[in-house]
């Protein structure tokens, strides 16, 4: 058995940095603000918040789309969707802002894309360029879009369980579609 005398106990939860590497970090902050440092440009976070100038086309439309209460205890037509809207442009990394006009199809029942295109919605809200840009805001995933918010179906009232939504968008000279969503609104 070896036996170590005189050893000084070292906590190994202790949280004292030992002098070199202090002294070390005290070295780099130093060189850094002095403008030794690797040239990165200084990013604002406020500079995320304003919004990029908008485009008149787009290549895909992504949505998020939820049912509004819709029991026996609540008023029908007081029940609708809740509904964010986000549109791609091919060879960008986020979502961006669009200078058009989108409405949103509700139709009652599933119904496909290839469907939709001739079928007629239950109900439309529309959504004018000037009336969507008050809808916008930035998501920090998925870039900036629009949050439609509680849109009310008033008195058209599906009567199948299931109802799908779309999204139509239109805007320099192009009219594009967004996948439909399929929500059950009650049990079936």
């Amino acid at each position: 058995m070896i036996q170590v005398t005189n050893a000084k106990h070292v906590d190994p939860h202790s949280r004292r940095t030992p002098p070199l590497c202090s002294f070390l970090g005290a070295v780099i902050l130093v060189l850094f603000s002095a403008g030794c440092g690797p040239d990165v440009p200084v990013k604002s976070p406020k500079a995320d918040l304003v919004a990029p100038e908008s485009v008149t086309t787009v290549d895909k439309i992504i949505s998020m789309v939820s049912s509004t209460p819709f029991t026996p205890d609540t008023p029908p037509e007081t029940a609708g969707i809740q509904a964010s809207v986000w549109f791609l442009v091919n060879g960008q990394d986020a979502a961006v802002l669009v200078h058009g006009r989108v409405e949103v199809l509700m139709f009652d029942g599933v119904v496909s894309k290839e469907m939709a295109a001739s079928a007629v919605p239950l109900h439309m809200w529309e959504f004018p360029s000037d009336q969507l840009a008050r809808h916008a805001g930035r998501h920090r995933l998925w870039g900036w879009g629009y949050n439609l918010g509680n849109m009310p179906w008033g008195n058209d009232i599906p009567k199948q369980p299931r109802i799908t939504v779309m999204f139509r968008y239109t805007g320099g000279g192009k009219t594009i579609d967004s996948d439909p969503t399929v929500l059950i609104i009650r049990p079936t």
